[in-house]
């Protein structure tokens, strides 16, 4: 080894390398290497550490934000309303029969009809009856077809999103007509259903054929003609919807004096009691498009109800959804009740068929926003709630149009700031709540 005098040591050889070592005394006896055991504990140890600072990355990565309980801000209505019994009062004409023993309707339960047409038929049998009975639902199903026959893609528009949302909407209303039990007009829903269908085809560019088919019902309504022996048609004579049915209540109640109705008149209605219909009529005609719901209110639910104004009333066991009646009439009496008169220009076979029935008359009706009432807080005087919007809290005013033991609604305020909206989060229950708060 050279010294260059700037102690370099030059790589020449293990000989040059100890004699490096022995002038510059450099003690080499230190042992850096760890026994099996401490090296398991210093293993151990950085295994721990790395764990921890893997969880708590982790954590901070995926800790979940503070839950609140919230409920988002949706329009509910509710109605204030009085139960009371109802008697209807319509303008009928009960159509005879002209002799024979089994009578087969022409015209659906409630159809509207002309004078002249013919609305039931007489059989001599009870056998000619059961087998003209089909003549009904086939004529329906001709009428079906010949429609579908004269019907042209020229005479339709090219939008197939209408045919589409049309073929929707007839499914969607025959779902709810057998969910709801309404199954007498199923069969009407069914054609529909088909007729839309089939527009749609047609405007697709597809062939539709039913001429077969209208042939084999012509067919068939022709032999059930010549094998049933009619003893007599009863035709209408005047225009208006038929019933086929009696309830023995037609003629009570004057219509033409229905304004002047009191409360005895209605009591004596609801007390009243059905007369025997007997064979001699096949049906009846509703002659009037207007008819009447009459009962008595007490006094202080009438107050609420104003002549003129159109109220929403839910009939029990009518499956079609509420009606809509105005309110035509209100009679004062000395008993602390009033007499209602309601009239509706709506006919159908369910109403047609109404008489004797317990209705919910709504005498207020309330919408708005529907909030918890142990959301509402009060701050600086002004009554509202707080909202979670994203993760921070902000509070929002309230103006309550009504009120119970669990819940109030607030009025929609549109274009107001400051007022709960639709689809806010308000939070229903939260401590050290306030706005601008940050929720982590």
């Amino acid at each position: 080894m050279a010294d260059n005098g700037k102690g370099t040591l030059k790589k020449s050889g293990a000989g040059n390398v100890k004699s490096f070592r022995g002038k510059y005394r450099i003690n080499t006896n230190i042992d850096f290497r760890l026994s099996p055991t401490a090296k398991r504990i210093v293993y151990i140890f950085l295994a721990a550490l790395f764990i921890i600072v893997l969880v708590h990355q982790t954590y901070l990565r995926v800790k979940p934000q503070t839950q609140l309980n919230t409920q988002s801000a949706v329009i509910r209505q509710i109605y204030a309303s009085v139960d009371v019994p109802a008697f209807v009062v319509r303008r009928e004409s009960v159509l005879p029969a002209s002799g024979g023993t089994t009578v087969v309707p022409c015209v659906e339960n409630g159809g509207k009809v002309s004078i002249g047409d013919a609305v039931a038929d007489i059989y001599v049998s009870e056998a000619a009856a059961s087998s003209a009975s089909k003549l009904l639902s086939l004529e329906t199903l001709l009428k079906y077809y010949e429609g579908i026959e004269n019907v042209e893609s020229a005479n339709l528009v090219s939008d197939i999103g209408i045919y589409n949302s049309a073929v929707l909407d007839s499914l969607l209303s025959l779902k709810k007509s057998i969910l709801t039990g309404n199954l007498s007009v199923l069969e009407e829903l069914g054609y529909k259903f088909s007729e839309n269908l089939t527009k749609r085809q047609i405007i697709v560019g597809k062939s539709v054929d039913v001429s077969a088919d209208a042939a084999a019902v012509t067919a068939q309504i022709e032999q059930i003609k010549s094998a049933t022996g009619i003893k007599s048609t009863v035709t209408a004579d005047k225009s208006g919807n038929f019933v086929n049915t009696l309830d023995g209540y037609e003629g009570l109640g004057s219509f033409d004096e229905i304004k002047k109705m009191t409360y005895g008149d209605v009591e004596s209605l609801l007390n009243s009691q059905p007369s025997a219909t007997g064979t001699s009529s096949v049906g009846k005609l509703i002659t009037s498009f207007v008819w009447y719901a009459v009962c008595n209110v007490p006094e202080k639910e009438a107050i609420k109800l104003a002549v003129g104004n159109t109220v929403t009333v839910t009939v029990d066991g009518y499956g079609r959804g509420d009606i809509r009646f105005k309110v035509y009439a209100k009679n004062e009496n000395a008993n602390g009740y009033v007499t209602l008169i309601l009239s509706n220009n709506e006919l159908n076979e369910d109403l047609a068929l109404l008489r004797k029935i317990n209705i919910k008359i709504h005498t207020e009706e309330y919408a708005g926003y529907e909030i918890d009432r142990k959301a509402l807080r009060t701050v600086d005087g002004e009554v509202g709630v707080y909202v979670q919007l994203g993760n921070v809290v902000r509070f929002k005013k309230v103006d309550i149009v009504y009120s119970d033991d669990s819940l109030v609604l607030s009025k929609k305020k549109e274009g107001e700031s400051g007022y709960v909206c639709l689809y806010d989060e308000v939070i229903i229950e939260g401590t050290d709540l306030y706005d601008g708060k940050i929720i982590d």
